[in-house]
């Protein structure tokens, strides 16, 4: 499968959002990603219980990180999503500083992960659902409310 998602994020670069049949938001909708998500609803935002919200706002998709660190916070706006099967969703993610990422996110039961992520010169970020820099699992997040 890693093959399979690693060659779907190539094409997001390779077709961009503009040759997409269905929008950003159709996309990510069908997926049941749209919305807010936490490691626990119940508890604030803080560094180990980080919160993200992907929006919609009409004229696009945003995802945006809430976890209390300055250098991590913030929006990105979702340049292209395509989803690979049932249980993955391949985007590509651009920050206020045209910083790209691509990030494939996994889903599972009532919430998802994010199994493979890349910094815009390629280096890997999480591979296989593990931090690169630590190998620490990344979080599972569960929703908290609807778009």
């Amino acid at each position: 499968m890693s093959r399979l998602v690693a060659g779907v994020a190539v094409l997001l670069v390779t077709l961009g959002a503009s040759a997409a049949w269905a929008s950003d938001a159709d996309v990510m909708r069908a997926f049941d990603l749209l919305g807010t998500w936490a490691i626990d609803c119940s508890a604030p935002s803080a560094p180990r219980n980080p919160y993200t919200t992907f929006a919609d706002t009409g004229t696009g998709v945003t995802r945006t990180l809430e976890m209390g660190l300055p250098d991590l916070d913030g929006t990105y706006g979702v340049r292209a999503a395509v989803q690979v099967d049932h249980q993955h969703i391949a985007l590509e993610l651009d920050d206020a500083t045209h910083v790209f990422k691509k990030v494939v996110i996994v889903k599972f039961g009532d919430g998802w992960y994010t199994e493979r992520a890349e910094d815009a010169d390629g280096s890997a970020l999480i591979r296989d659902g593990r931090f690169a820099g630590n190998d620490a699992p990344v979080p599972r997040f569960r929703r908290c409310s609807g778009p």
